[in-house]
């Protein structure tokens, strides 16, 4: 008698049942995998321009004459120096005019809460968005409080300004959230 080839009910059954096991343990992985990626961007969105945002905005702090906090603490106006028409030789840079004196130019950076930005006020570009004004952080104890951007402080003998946003996004339903905080030397005050 001649055998039957092919598969019995039995081996097909648990080769399908097999291969099922593996595509959907496939795809769960590719699914956690592309929320990760969606937290990780978010992430990155937030706390990557937000920063450089908040960079751009202590440089000027640096090298203010003045500054002033106004509209409660969420806006601060600077003063920059004026530089001279000659060239440093050593740096390439334009030296300070002494004694110093303002360059005349309003300058400044505003958080309005309402819409969620950190404004250059000379320019009107907007350096950071997605800003909150409330603390986000359930792990914080200034949770559900809200808080200042800009405040003068002294550390030493320095007068310094401290910057600080916090920032959240809903990414698939979870709220991510940072919290951004620089402290600034005032040095040509």
């Amino acid at each position: 008698m001649k055998k039957a080839k092919g598969f019995t009910l039995v081996e097909l059954v648990t080769g399908a049942g097999l291969m099922m096991f593996i595509t959907l343990g496939t795809l769960s992985l590719m699914v956690t995998g592309l929320t990760y990626m969606a937290r990780t961007t978010a992430d990155l969105t937030n706390g990557g321009k937000n920063a450089q945002g908040l960079r751009w905005m202590s440089e000027f702090a640096r090298t203010a004459m003045s500054a002033t906090i106004v509209n409660g603490g969420n806006e601060v106006d600077f003063t920059l120096p004026k530089v001279g028409t000659t060239t440093d030789t050593n740096t390439g840079e334009k030296e300070y005019i002494y004694p110093l004196t303002g360059d005349g130019v309003a300058r400044g950076f505003k958080v309005d809460f309402v819409a969620g930005t950190l404004t250059d006020v000379r320019t009107g570009q907007v350096l950071c968005k997605n800003i909150t004004g409330i603390d986000p952080d359930p792990t914080s104890t200034t949770y559900h409080q809200a808080y200042v951007p800009f405040t003068f402080s002294i550390v030493g003998a320095h007068k310094v300004i401290v910057m600080q946003l916090m920032t959240q996004q809903k990414i698939n339903g979870n709220i991510r959230y940072e919290r951004m905080k620089e402290t600034v030397k005032l040095r040509n005050t």
